[in-house]
């Protein structure tokens, strides 16, 4: 609902200032986040939903003081959340972006019961831009949503979902489920790099079945274990690098703590050269 402050700022701002006076003028978020501190949690939506479309440096100004105002306390959008939460499904699509945005900033420093309301909301939506948002709270409720979370992981394949798993769930758990959340394909090798880290406590025989198929995976388990890595298989890894003129090789003899091999390699070999 529009107040004399919101149209204040939508006059004086939005109709008569573009992105341009952010560099023209050194005191022009100062003048915005002065005008912002006036305004109740009610007016800061209304200018968030009805005038951002003006500039992206004006929703980017804004949208920061929201989160600095909720993450200090100082503005309580508990109310507003809650309207937010209750009215999103009605929306249209472009309007619950809009909402899921503005409630994205604020929802970390609200109530275990909102935060609850806003994870069942996305939770389980077909849009994985919506489970996203879900999966960030994910860890402030993780007793009570890390099934929920396995569930969409298997539903889904979203390697947001896996990464909260690798941050949250015991390394055991993981390491016995490996099989089904590994795959040549899947997930992308930052994260397989994560379950390794996460794991290395456990057993190595978890990862015997990459052994054949991502070898180079297998020396890694095997390194961050301070186990001896094979040599035969070490040897058939640096021979397809070679071949390949992979850079990588380098980074594996240094796993195998293999001195003599990396320092003639570094002679011999030459990456990224054609003959």
């Amino acid at each position: 609902m529009e107040t004399p402050r919101t149209l204040y700022i939508r006059n004086f701002f939005y109709s008569n200032h573009t992105d341009d006076d952010f560099f023209r003028d050194s005191f022009f978020y100062l003048k915005l986040h002065a005008l912002f501190n006036c305004l109740t949690p009610s007016e800061i939506w209304t200018i968030y939903f009805k005038h951002l479309l003006h500039g992206e440096r004006f929703k980017s100004t804004l949208l920061n003081f929201i989160r600095k105002k909720s993450e200090t306390g100082s503005i309580d959008f508990t109310l507003i959340a809650i309207e937010l939460i209750e009215n999103y499904t009605l929306q249209t699509y472009n309007s619950q972006i809009a909402y899921r945005t503005f409630l994205s900033q604020i929802i970390q420093s609200l109530s275990p019961k909102i935060i609850r309301d806003y994870f069942n909301l996305f939770i389980k939506s077909n849009r994985i831009n919506d489970r996203k948002k879900a999966y960030i709270v994910a860890e402030c409720l993780w007793k009570d949503v890390e099934q929920i979370i396995w569930d969409n992981f298997f539903e889904f394949k979203d390697e947001v979902a896996l990464k909260q798993i690798i941050n949250n769930t015991k390394p055991y758990t993981i390491a016995i489920q490996l099989k089904n959340i590994w795959s040549i394909d899947f997930p992308r090798n930052w994260l397989k790099k994560l379950i390794i880290g996460k794991t290395r406590k456990e057993n190595i025989s978890h990862f015997k079945f990459i052994k054949n198929t991502e070898p180079t995976f297998y020396i890694q388990a095997l390194s961050v274990r301070n186990q001896p890595i094979d040599k035969k298989l070490l040897h058939s890894v640096i021979k397809e690098m070679k071949k390949r003129r992979n850079g990588f090789i380098f980074y594996y003899l240094g796993l195998a703590k293999e001195w003599n091999l990396l320092t003639e390699s570094l002679k011999t070999i030459k990456i990224g050269y054609t003959q």
